[in-house]
């Protein structure tokens, strides 16, 4: 067997001891990010304001802490698309929960282990790059005030460590090109820091896990949306450096209602939501309807046909107007949210707008557009209706069912109830939440716009908010009048009566079951 060169061996162990070095004192050059971080990188070339939503463990800490070094540093990859601070040095705030968090989360990752002399300078931030010994900060044992780092542009960036249990006093009086919530702080700590940032033209990023659920910053981010603010969402399942297997193991460590907080980086709600103790895989099912068929992610398609459907609206009185399809397996008594949709109104921005048509040509009115997806989608199914239907209509007087009954869909007679004639709202929750916890309800995992509303309903000193729950709602009503469920296809056959005759989308008469 010939021996390996004594030179080969050195040159071997040479590289091996750079690589080694590399690796310790040069993180942010071996960086590798995920699809969903370079998103977030990206948001920061035209945006002020960002947020990397995520669960625990997912990435999203040291995504922000790589974005920090690269702009501290003014070094950037070549696949950097997001902002660039290359013609001078930035000043910064790296901020957080408290300074025993910043000092094992944020200063460890930028800098390295905490109280190691030997381990200093293995973070994000290239040791040779240090100006000098980072400041000490008084209270905490082997934390940081203020690192100087040697800037690409020749001059010296400093990045500075808050805390919010500081206080907001300790977020006034200085101009910043860029500040790094880790977590989420108050709503006065952030607006102190959107006026940190507003003289310079700076810009905020945050990365957080979601667990005070739909606080103001939450809804600011996810649901309003205002120009200059973007988000980027990110799951377990995207976060490749957990194996597949230990993904499924912390899932299952955590208490079913914190799951989808911790998971999946959802709003937590805790007691305040309404399906209190449900996740979204108690109820997920891997099917979508198509055309006329639904699908079964595992099993291809399925024959639906001695199910019974029926629609549930809510018809958007000030708020979206929402549809959604629900089918019902009677033989195991259980119901399934297939499909649908929610439509923005005039003064609204929780759904999708109506379409845009044609110079020239006048759009369709509300309910005809409306009444046109629905029978897309199943024109033969009856329709279940809100007791606010019988409210008339501004313009015309009429009973607002009596409209979207002209346009061809098959309404009830009456508002939806159960079968005793009550209809309230805790009462069709509470129907939801029992078949829930039976296994007698699921969803198709596709309908992300109900899955948005489901993580975000919630209550307020024990009242349902009655915000953001368009879909929640046409789905409450569909479930109480579940038992006029019709067996048809989906579709869009033209309605026929109970004489098996064509009836011109009237539906003046079609047989419905009250009982």
């Amino acid at each position: 067997m010939n021996s390996v060169p004594k030179k080969s061996l050195e040159e071997i162990a040479r590289v091996l001891a750079e690589a080694k070095k590399l690796r310790d004192t040069g993180k942010m050059y071996v960086f590798q990010p995920y699809e969903k971080q370079k998103q977030f990188f990206s948001l920061g070339k035209a945006l002020r304001e960002r947020m990397l939503r995520a669960g625990n463990q997912d990435g999203k800490t040291t995504a922000a802490a790589y974005e920090t070094a690269c702009h501290m540093t003014g070094i950037y990859p070549k696949w950097w698309e997001g902002r660039r601070f290359v013609t001078k040095a930035p000043r910064g705030w790296a901020c957080g929960v408290s300074s025993t968090v910043i000092r094992d989360t944020i200063q460890k990752l930028l800098c390295g282990e905490p109280g190691s002399e030997e381990d200093f300078g293995k973070g994000m931030i290239p040791k040779e790059l240090f100006v000098r010994k980072p400041s000490a900060a008084h209270g905490v044992a082997n934390s940081y005030d203020t690192v100087h780092v040697k800037h690409s542009s020749g001059g010296t960036a400093s990045l500075t460590f808050k805390s919010y249990e500081q206080g907001v006093g300790k977020f006034q009086s200085e101009s910043l090109d860029f500040i790094w919530l880790d977590e989420e702080p108050s709503e006065e700590i952030y607006s102190e820091c959107l006026t940190r940032t507003t003289a310079t033209g700076g810009m905020i990023y945050i990365t957080f896990t979601p667990l005070k659920g739909f606080t103001p910053l939450v809804r600011k981010f996810i649901k309003e949306k205002p120009k200059g603010c973007g988000e980027v969402h990110m799951t377990i399942f995207e976060a490749l450096h957990i194996p597949a297997d230990q993904r499924e193991q912390m899932i299952a460590s955590w208490p079913a209602h914190e799951r989808e907080a911790r998971a999946n980086g959802m709003p937590f709600l805790g007691s305040n939501a309404v399906f209190e103790e449900v996740g979204r895989e108690m109820i997920s099912a891997p099917i979508r309807a198509y055309g006329e068929k639904v699908l079964h992610k595992d099993i291809g398609e399925i024959d639906t046909a001695s199910w019974f459907k029926i629609w549930g609206v809510d018809f958007g009185i000030g708020h979206p107007f929402a549809a959604v399809l629900l089918a019902w397996d009677k033989e195991y008594d259980t119901v399934y949210v297939l499909d649908g949709f929610k439509v923005g109104s005039r003064d609204t921005k929780e759904a999708e707008a109506p379409p845009v048509w044609p110079d020239g040509q006048t759009p369709p009115p509300p309910p005809r557009y409306h009444a046109s997806r629905m029978k897309q989608i199943a024109g033969n199914v009856p329709v279940a209706w809100p007791h606010d239907g019988q409210q008339r209509d501004k313009g015309s007087g009429e009973q607002l069912a009596k409209i979207y009954k002209r346009e061809g869909l098959l309404m009830m007679p009456t508002h939806a109830s159960f079968p005793d004639g009550g209809y309230s709202t805790e009462a069709g929750v509470m129907e939801m939440l029992v078949r829930m916890r039976s296994e007698r309800f699921k969803v198709a995992e596709s309908f992300e716009a109900w899955w948005d509303e489901f993580h975000s309903y919630y209550r307020d000193n024990g009242l349902i908010v009655k915000k953001y729950d368009d879909l929640m709602s046409a789905t409450r009503i569909a479930v109480m009048q579940i038992r006029s469920a019709k067996q048809t296809s989906l579709g869009s056959g033209k309605p026929v009566d109970k004489r098996g005759r064509g009836n011109d989308g009237m539906c003046r008469d079609i047989d419905f079951d009250l009982s």
